[in-house]
């Protein structure tokens, strides 16, 4: 089982030394390295663009260097130099990922794995290893969500940042590990791997110009199991950035000027809502048409009848049920029901007093919490996480002898 790393770069010829001194420092004895240096082409002639141009070449002569160093193998596809990059808009980060795991698969059997992360993401020396373990721990299993946790740097104010918006992540998480959906994991691009199966299960990563780790790991989950822990952690860059409308360099940069209305704290019960529509498909599907109602008041647009008729097995309706009510279908929903009488900071609150009693900052904000406060709030959640996603991989381990049981196809 081979692991193949895949690493998008642009303007990160400060940050690459570092991450190629991590990845020489990697216990792993099986894995390769696929880098793709990528900006639009108009950045040529564009004054203000052009010093991205001249670090992406300097990255390219780095890594030519490094491909020559190694005893491992790595791949270097240019997408930066004149002539050779981005034609089309929307071609971006994900287009770049999208080009570098489909390099990866002609090189790959189907048994190996496709490890994503970013170029200014630092991660454990065993991180390779761990993720391969894994994988051949849980032969079954498709995906995988990797553990994260940011060290936030900078002013006070880009550490609220950094720290306020991985909260946020994590009380989304913690929010759907606690009304049981099949989608509680977190997608982040520098902290996802799958099968090479699984991706040419899902026809590969969508090549979006934001947010392509949402649908493409939303896509893997709709295909098999998806493990929601590992026991290895990636640390991504805290910096702001502007490169793509959606994410952790846009939220940081955003939240930085005090905007936060992409990163809602929705109410809890607006996921208790989803959780008794999710309930309700088992109940609909042994005839209890009441539940009908349930179901269509929070997720509309189910064709509950077709699917019953096109489903006759229950566990294949339920995974049918949840293929319509995804994570994209989950976070319109929860826009809809928030009623927005409670600020971030209250429902936040609220929940840490039910869930986290024993956090010593009860009356937290975060219009006046410190930067200490700040980072306690978001350890607790994050031990909270890790707790309840350990229990959730347990599960998966109990089973994993037996390989027809529905848990490794169905979300039931």
């Amino acid at each position: 089982m081979h692991v193949f790393l895949v690493i998008p770069v642009m303007n990160e010829a400060e940050n690459l030394p570092l991450l190629l001194l991590n990845l020489k420092a990697q216990t792993a004895k099986k894995f390769s390295v696929a880098f793709i240096v990528n900006q639009p082409e108009t950045y040529w002639t564009d004054d203000d663009k052009k010093d991205i141009c001249f670090d992406n070449k300097m990255s390219l002569s780095l890594l030519q260097s490094f491909s020559e160093e190694v005893d491992f193998p790595v791949h270097i596809i240019d997408r930066s130099s004149k002539g050779k990059g981005w034609k089309l808009k929307d071609q971006g980060v994900g287009q770049a990922r999208r080009e570098a795991m489909d390099l990866v698969i002609e090189y790959a059997d189907d048994e190996d794995i496709i490890l994503s992360t970013d170029a200014d993401t630092m991660f454990m020396d065993d991180h390779i290893e761990k993720v391969r373990q894994l994988f051949a721990d849980f032969p079954q299993a498709g995906a995988l969500s990797i553990p994260f946790y940011h060290i936030p740097d900078g002013s006070d104010a880009e550490k609220k940042a950094i720290l306020r918006y991985e909260m946020y992540m994590r009380y989304y998480l913690l929010n759907l590990i606690r009304i049981g959906s099949p989608y509680a994991y977190t997608a982040i691009g520098s902290a996802m791997a799958c099968t090479v199966k699984a991706y040419k299960r899902v026809g590969g990563l969508a090549p979006k110009a934001s947010g392509e780790d949402f649908y493409f790991m939303m896509q893997l989950r709709k295909t098999g199991a998806l493990i929601p822990w590992c026991d290895t952690t990636v640390n991504p860059s805290p910096r702001a950035s502007d490169r793509v409308i959606f994410g952790t360099g846009t939220a940081v940069a955003f939240g930085i000027l005090g905007d936060w209305s992409r990163y809602t704290f929705y109410d809890m019960e607006a996921y208790d809502q989803i959780a008794v529509a999710n309930h309700a498909f088992s109940a609909y599907f042994d005839g209890d048409e009441a539940a009908k109602d349930r179901i269509l008041s929070v997720f509309p647009d189910i064709s509950l009848e077709k699917l019953r008729n096109n489903h006759p097995v229950k566990e294949r309706f339920i995974h049918a049920c949840h293929e319509k009510a995804d994570s994209l279908a989950i976070l319109q929903t929860l826009k809809r029901l928030h009623s927005g009488e409670k600020s971030d900071s209250e429902n936040l609150r609220r929940y840490c007093k039910i869930y986290i009693p024993e956090l010593p900052v009860q009356d937290f904000s975060f219009e006046h919490s410190s930067v200490a406060e700040y980072h306690l709030v978001r350890d607790f959640l994050a031990g909270l996480e890790t707790k309840l996603l350990t229990k959730k991989y347990k599960e998966y381990q109990n089973l994993v002898d037996q390989k027809k049981h529905p848990i490794w196809k169905y979300m039931t």
